[in-house]
């Protein structure tokens, strides 16, 4: 793009005459930066590495920026974001750019099954927005980032389904078996989560947005880890007690339903935080905890699935190695 062009459009002032006409891209991430690249410049080293990997210009928020290379252009703008966003803005109605939003759990399920060359997921901020929109490829962009819809004028979202697109033939508490477009398939997804499944492949379908279910494998959410009698992490399936952590309380009550709606046989305790005891201790056995240490010494209790609500993931992964010789959490 013409300099003149991308001054005007992000409302910025050229500073100097520089010997070149134009750019060849415009990003915020040195690691993009290129020979004709506009680099967007928060701070006076990131903007000098940038001149160093061959940026032809610097665009920077008004105030102390040293120009210290009249042969690049010096761009300075008000608000850098607010120049991104008119850049952006730009770029999605020059090309024609279609903007999805999908809820946290629908942009998983969408990164597992599209397969179109034509779209770009985005889940980061305006930085990722811009790269996005300077593929010439890219003809829809979906985002879990509800702060980006600011940006564009108008978008479309995922929504409830009441008629399905697939038969769902069975299932167990953490994977579903479907009939879809003609074939059968064994998904490692919950059926806790197959409205969200439906309302990602309507929506892809009705913008010609191509799809498989081949290749799925997991999303982040409701994940299963099993521990065997050692207290160390094993394979899917290799034990009967299971460990699934939540952060998110409403996410939490969720989950804690599920299992105890569909696993009625099992023993299954709710680790909460002390402060939550009241709300939990009548839908089910609770064990309140008052810190990491005490929650540790509560997991050696006996239980088929352990429910505990506050920490994520990477609390289970840290405290839990995978299953080796030596004692475990759980021995005396």
């Amino acid at each position: 793009m013409r300099i003149n062009e991308i001054v005007e459009i992000i409302h910025g002032t050229l500073l100097n005459n520089p010997p070149l006409s134009s750019f060849e891209n415009i990003t915020a991430n040195l690691a993009r930066v290129q020979r004709g690249s506009l680099f967007i410049a928060t701070t006076p080293e990131s903007a000098k590495e940038a001149i160093a990997l061959g940026a032809y210009g610097i665009v920077f928020e008004d105030g102390d920026m040293p120009m210290i290379d009249n042969e690049v252009a010096w761009i300075r703008v008000d608000l850098l974001q607010e120049a991104m966003t008119r850049f952006i803005r730009h770029r999605l109605l020059i090309q024609q750019i279609g903007v999805i939003f999908f809820d946290d759990i629908e942009f998983s399920i969408a990164q597992e099954i599209i397969i179109d060359e034509r779209v770009a997921l985005v889940s980061g901020g305006y930085a990722d927005l811009l790269e996005a929109t300077q593929n010439p490829l890219i003809g829809k962009i979906i985002t879990c980032n509800p702060q980006l819809l600011e940006i564009s004028l108008e978008y479309t979202q995922g929504s409830y389904v009441e008629h399905k697109p697939f038969k769902l033939l069975s299932y167990t508490l953490f994977d579903s078996k479907i009939y879809f477009d003609s074939q059968r398939y064994t998904l490692p997804l919950p059926s806790l989560f197959l409205e969200q499944l439906a309302s990602v492949i309507v929506l892809c379908q009705s913008e010609e947005i191509a799809l498989t279910l081949a290749h799925f494998q997991s999303i982040p959410y409701f994940k299963p880890h099993f521990i065997d009698a050692r207290g160390n992490l094993c394979r899917f399936g290799q034990s009967g007690r299971v460990l699934i952590a939540e952060r998110d309380l409403e996410s939490f009550k969720k989950y804690s339903a599920y299992i105890l709606h569909n696993a009625k046989w099992a023993k299954v305790l709710l680790f909460v935080p002390t402060q939550f005891l009241e709300i939990f201790s009548s839908i089910a056995q609770c064990v309140g905890y008052e810190s990491e240490e005490e929650l540790l010494c509560s997991l050696k209790e006996n239980y088929h699935f352990g429910m505990i609500l506050g920490v994520g993931e990477d609390f289970i992964t840290q405290h839990f190695t995978e299953a080796q010789e030596g004692a475990g959490l759980f021995d005396d």
